[in-house]
C-alpha cells in the first residue's frame, strides 16, 4: 500500500509562517457541523481550497492562505519525489477534545486519490491517524509529530481526537 513519510522537509520561510499565521491567535477558523457526512461531530477548520465539485470554476481558491499553504505542501511532493497532477482540496483542520473517540472511518473523497497531512503541532500523542488496509483492519497508526508529514492513497482512516490541547493539521487531497 501506498505511504510516504517525512520529518524534514520544511524551509525554514515553511516553519515561519506556520508558527507566525497559522499558529496565531488570529488565524480564522470556521465551524464545521461535521467531520464526516451527517455525523453531528463539530470541528473547526479553514478551507483553502474547496472540492472539486463545490467550486465555481477550476482555480476557485477559497483563502487569502492558500498560495502559502501550497508551498508547504510542494516542499513535501520535492522532498519525497511525489508527482501530482490536480490539487482536489486543502484545509486546516483544527480539532480539540469534543467528549468524541475518534472520527468516523471514512475516505476523503468516493473516487481515486491521495492524501497529504501535515501535522503543524505537537498535539496529543494519543491522537493518532489510523489507516486501514482493504480488510478495514488498522495497518498504520502515526503519532502525530511537529512539522511530520504522511502521504497515502485513498485507504480507509480515521483519527483519534485529543484528550488535551488541540490537533492541528493541513490536509490536502490529490492526484
Amino acid at each position: 500500500m501506498y505511504f510516504k513519510e517525512s520529518n524534514n522537509f520544511l524551509t525554514k520561510e515553511n516553519i515561519s509562517f506556520i508558527k507566525e499565521t497559522i499558529l496565531n491567535d488570529n488565524f480564522p477558523y470556521y465551524r464545521a457541523s461535521d467531520c464526516t457526512v451527517g455525523d453531528k461531530i463539530s470541528f473547526l477548520y479553514h478551507c483553502l481550497l474547496k472540492r472539486p465539485e463545490e467550486r465555481q470554476n477550476k482555480e476557485d481558491i477559497n483563502s487569502n492562505y492558500y498560495l502559502s499553504c501550497l508551498e508547504l505542501v510542494e516542499s513535501f511532493f520535492k522532498k519525497t519525489k511525489i508527482k501530482h497532477k490536480e490539487i482536489l482540496r486543502m484545509s486546516v483542520n483544527f480539532t480539540f477534545n469534543n467528549g468524541v473517540e475518534k472520527c468516523p472511518t471514512h475516505q476523503d473523497h468516493n473516487y481515486p486519490h491521495k492524501q497529504l497531512i501535515i501535522y503543524l503541532n505537537d498535539a496529543d500523542p494519543l491522537s493518532k491517524t489510523v489507516m486501514l488496509d482493504k480488510k478495514n483492519k488498522p495497518w498504520k497508526e502515526i503519532t502525530p509529530e511537529k512539522y511530520k508529514g504522511i502521504c497515502f492513497g485513498n485507504l480507509n482512516h480515521y483519527h483519534f481526537y485529543p484528550k488535551s490541547g488541540e490537533r492541528i493539521i493541513l490536509i490536502t487531497t490529490f492526484r
